[in-house]
């Protein structure tokens, strides 16, 4: 490919190989300007916004599987393949990837691992951080390295997976990836709790912990917006807050889980409702897109020790200290302790975020940021919050990677770079 000069406007390029990436971006370090990935464009809100003139190098044309050992449970494809074809792919030999993104027919694998997401399965299955275990990039001097293995247990060396999961683009350009895959449940069952007053939350979720296995979904759902749904039991409509269980796995397996679950909420006056048939798809729709947020929309996410979640849940109540005149719908995915709050409109201010929200997280060992919408005025401070104490290691990690800063510039909270 021929890399044309972006002057002072972004010039897109849909790249197809790994080496059309290591040009881009050699060409954008001669020229000393910016290099701006995109995948689905579906998370481009995430993080800080900058409008830096420079590269867009579009990755949708890396989307072929490079190799699939259905017997060995891993799949090794490009970074462009979008969530909802390696889905098709795997559901062939009857296997899946237990993920559930917003936009799968957009959203990239290599979008997806820059930022870090997971969904409602992450209870019983993980998070994609654990599901990669072979990775592929172009670093910000235009070389590309790798890590992992196309096998389990040939996995060695420096763990580049975990480090660039979550990296939002700024330490290289994803461009293959290995993951480790599931057989597909032969059984799935999806119910219900309503829940009046959070303390009741808080004994249910004691309880998930005493049942026989960890389910495979745990979400906590705050909000009328979330209780009206059409899925939701009719006995549980409009309630304040509910709490959705996801059981897979054989049949008897998930009738037994079935049993314990409803026999620890029995000891709390706690009854769960089974979500069935086309609903249950719904509901799971739902599930995967809640946390996107739609036009107009802010979206903040929080992330603290699951033992705390209902501390935070507790906050956004009417005398609560993150209430505010907006009162958003909320998410909780239980057992990682990552909470959605999607406000309808954004605060006119980045203050309320930079004074309240994140001192707030923060005191509870926690992490607060901007997954998209906010203020107008969005800074550093109000997207990332102050910086951890670990920003110096972070940013001498960055410059190991791009020494340059050219890649994703101003996207994360480093400071000098």
């Amino acid at each position: 490919m021929t890399v044309q000069s972006p002057s002072t406007t972004t010039h897109s390029e849909i790249v197809s190989t790994s080496e059309d990436v290591s040009k881009i971006v050699r060409a954008a370090g001669d020229q000393r300007t910016s290099v701006c990935i995109v995948g689905g464009a579906t998370s481009l809100d995430y993080g800080l916004l900058r409008e830096i003139p420079g590269f867009r190098v579009v990755t949708t044309g890396l989307s072929r599987v490079l190799d699939y050992a259905a017997r060995d449970m891993t799949i090794t494809v490009e970074a462009g393949l979008p969530f909802q074809t390696l889905t098709e792919v795997l559901l062939e030999q009857n296997q899946w990837l237990p993920l559930d993104v917003p936009h799968p027919e957009r959203a990239t694998l290599g979008g997806i691992v820059a930022c870090d997401w997971s969904g409602a399965f992450e209870s019983g299955y993980g998070t994609i951080r654990d599901m990669v275990i072979g990775i592929s990039a172009i670093d910000g001097r235009g070389i590309r390295f790798s890590a992992g293995g196309r096998v389990v247990k040939n996995v060695a060396g420096y763990d580049f997976c975990k480090l660039l999961t979550g990296s939002l683009g700024t330490l290289g350009i994803v461009t293959q990836l290995t993951l480790k895959v599931q057989p597909l449940p032969s059984t799935r069952l999806l119910c219900a709790v309503g829940i009046e007053h959070l303390d009741q939350a808080e004994m249910c979720l004691e309880k998930m912990v005493q049942a026989l296995q960890q389910p495979a979904v745990l979400e906590i759902l705050s909000g009328t917006r979330w209780t009206n749904r059409e899925w939701m039991p009719v006995e549980y409509r409009g309630a304040p807050h509910a709490i959705v269980i996801g059981l897979c796995g054989s049949l008897q397996d998930v009738e037994g889980q079935q049993r314990s679950i409803s026999g620890h909420l029995d000891t709390v006056g706690l009854k769960s409702r089974e979500i069935i048939g086309s609903l249950e798809s719904s509901a799971l729709r739902d599930l995967a897109g809640g946390s996107a947020g739609a036009d107009g929309e802010m979206v903040l996410m929080i992330s603290v020790r699951p033992s705390k979640v209902v501390d935070v849940l507790k906050a956004f109540e009417n005398d609560g200290v993150l209430a505010s005149s907006s009162r958003p719908s909320i998410q909780v995915h239980a057992a990682s302790g990552c909470l959605f709050a999607v406000y309808d409109t954004s605060p006119a201010d980045a203050g309320w975020l930079v004074h309240t929200v994140h001192p707030f997280v923060r005191q509870m060992n926690g992490w607060a940021h901007i997954v998209s919408g906010g203020p107008p005025d969005r800074t550093l401070a109000s997207v990332w919050g102050p910086s951890p104490e670990s920003i110096r290691v972070m940013e001498s990690v960055k410059r190991a990677f791009d020494p340059s800063g050219i890649l994703n510039p101003g996207k994360f909270l480093y400071r000098s770079m």
